[in-house]
């Protein structure tokens, strides 16, 4: 971690994790989704400011979501995370494989990160889980989904659609 890296308490940690998932994705627009790895597991999405901001959560607060070992292992964690965020340089973080790279570390504590990206990614990217989101919204949003095509269930969410896409997203995952 650098200098200007918060080290957060594991309590402090965990409070910024859970606000993190309240924020209003249009306005804090970096965001990932997090979740247990045990099936029908918990998750949702954690919403940041900024791709920095959103980076420096992943690297100071995520450690505390692993079982509690001590603070050296709380160190080795926060470590391991930075390690493989500032891994290369030349390759934007919000990538796929950062997040593979995160997710198959965060696996070994019983966590997963599904999605990495903006909100407007969310709403218009064409990747496989994105898509997969929008899909569901659709199915909870509209009354009757039998006439419309699984292309049309997965495509861009429309401006006019956007605050309510919003709110779903919140609470995404959620039990």
């Amino acid at each position: 971690m650098s200098d200007r890296d918060e080290v957060f308490s594991r309590e402090d940690a965990l409070v910024c994790l859970e606000n993190g998932m309240c924020l209003d994705p249009k306005m804090y627009p970096f965001g990932y989704y997090l979740r247990d790895s045990y099936i029908g597991g918990s998750g949702g999405f954690h919403w940041n400011e900024t791709e920095e901001s959103l980076f420096d959560e992943i690297k100071g607060a995520l450690f505390a979501l692993f079982p509690d070992n001590g603070e050296e292992r709380d160190d080795e964690i926060r470590a391991e995370l930075c390690s493989i965020i500032d891994s290369d340089k030349s390759k934007p973080k919000l990538s796929n494989e950062i997040r593979e790279k995160l997710d198959a570390y965060l696996k070994g504590g019983g966590l997963r990160i599904d999605w990495i990206g903006t909100f407007k990614q969310l709403c218009e990217g064409h990747d496989g889980w994105a898509e997969d989101v929008r899909e569901q919204y659709r199915e909870r949003s509209i009354d009757d989904t039998e006439s419309i095509s699984s292309e049309e269930m997965k495509a861009p969410i429309k401006v006019g659609d956007v605050d309510g896409f919003a709110d779903y997203v919140r609470d995404y995952g959620q039990f």
